[in-house]
């Protein structure tokens, strides 16, 4: 059994009444255990640093009207998609030119799309089938298959009925039921956004942001405001930490750990830290060894360019045998770190959703994202 601590990132809050926290872990376990992990076993640990972080109600800068949102995905709304002109055939090309220039991006915003729960016209299987076809033409070195250029759609209808056999023809399954399912993602996609959700996260896009910058300030400035957040946050991480590796050490496991975004910074900036290194040492008994520290759309690259972690040399982060850092270039929050650590780091793009304001927020639901984090984990025996 593998041990996975994975610490998230800032606009996180587990708000009382609100289930969103919980179903959002729920999701992202399930998402790792079918795709990331491939049904083998493993563990879950999940500080939740959260709650403290920036209270939103307290930053008298913005104008809230009285609502908060957190966040930084377009809101997960769907209302429209059953609606007969969206679900009517697509006329447009604009999907069809967007594959044409990023056919990965493209099919895994509808991968995306058909896996989200919230989507009452999902379909997951089909999700993963989009996300087997995908992997394939990586694995296979490819950007696009040989159809976009042989029998170049000639709009989006085109397209997605072209999308629809290849996969149907890749997959050992009799029946897919792509048809109407994938139609109505694809004309979501290619509609859905201009009256809805977009314009809705455009609007509450600064009270998001305003809240990211609140949490990593409150880390960066190392508890010197109001009360000592900043230990609060390193002993919550460090909880977890611990009692991870002492699993793996107990029973011979594999411990992985994973940051995203403003939680990738925060765990650089620890293990980096001699003394505190030492004193979870202390506390397992033993050696804290970290298989794989993996870091997904996150600000450690530019945090380290601007010198404001506490030790500014971009130390190799000792406890760790194996750093995987995943950006993303339609993920505005994300940057690179290849050649600025100490150590060969492996730095991989993702194209997790066509869309910026969702690309954030999008790599852990993505099938693609996870079934490529297999691959690559099972060829350092990470995984079975």
């Amino acid at each position: 059994m593998a041990q996975l601590v994975f610490v998230h990132g800032v606009s996180v809050r587990d708000l009382p009444g609100n289930q969103e926290y919980e179903k959002g872990v729920q999701r992202r376990h399930e998402a790792f255990k079918e795709m990331g992990f491939s049904g083998g076993p493993v563990e879950f640990h999940d500080p939740y640093w959260g709650k403290y972080g920036a209270d939103p109600s307290k930053i008298k800068s913005l104008n809230l009207d009285g609502e908060i949102w957190l966040g930084l995905g377009a809101p997960e709304d769907y209302s429209g998609m059953d609606n007969p002109l969206l679900a009517s055939d697509l006329i447009d090309t604009s999907l069809r030119d967007a594959a044409d220039a990023d056919f990965a991006a493209t099919v895994n915003s509808l991968s995306i799309i058909l896996a989200d729960p919230n989507n009452p016209s999902g379909d997951h299987q089909l999700a993963v089938e989009l996300a087997d076809y995908l992997v394939t033409l990586d694995d296979a070195g490819l950007k696009k298959p040989e159809w976009m250029t042989s029998s170049k759609p000639v709009n989006d209808d085109e397209f997605v009925y072209l999308l629809e056999q290849a996969v149907h023809t890749s997959s050992d399954m009799q029946t897919l039921g792509l048809g109407e399912a994938l139609k109505k993602a694809a004309r979501w996609l290619v509609i859905g956004p201009l009256g809805g959700p977009l314009a809705q996260a455009v609007r509450n896009f600064t009270p998001a942001l305003a809240v990211f910058l609140g949490d990593a300030f409150i880390y960066l400035k190392r508890g010197g405001i109001d009360d000592n957040r900043y230990d609060s946050i390193r002993t919550t991480i460090g909880t977890d930490l611990v009692k991870a590796a002492k699993n793996a050490n107990a029973g011979g496991e594999k411990l992985i750990v994973v940051g995203h975004s403003m939680g990738a910074n925060i765990l650089y900036d620890m293990l980096i830290d001699k003394k505190f290194i030492q004193s979870l040492e202390d506390e397992i008994g033993g050696k804290l060894a970290i298989d794989l520290f993996l870091t997904v759309g996150t600000q450690v690259g530019l945090l380290q360019d601007l010198k404001l972690f506490e030790n500014t040399e971009g130390l190799w982060p000792a406890p760790c045998r194996l750093w995987w850092h995943v950006y993303n270039k339609m993920d505005v929050l994300s940057f690179g770190a290849s050649e600025i650590f100490e150590g060969p780091i492996k730095q991989f793009s993702c194209n997790t959703h066509a869309s910026i304001l969702d690309a954030h927020n999008a790599y852990f639901s993505s099938p693609v994202f996870q079934k490529q984090l297999y691959n690559r984990m099972k060829s350092e025996g990470l995984v079975g």
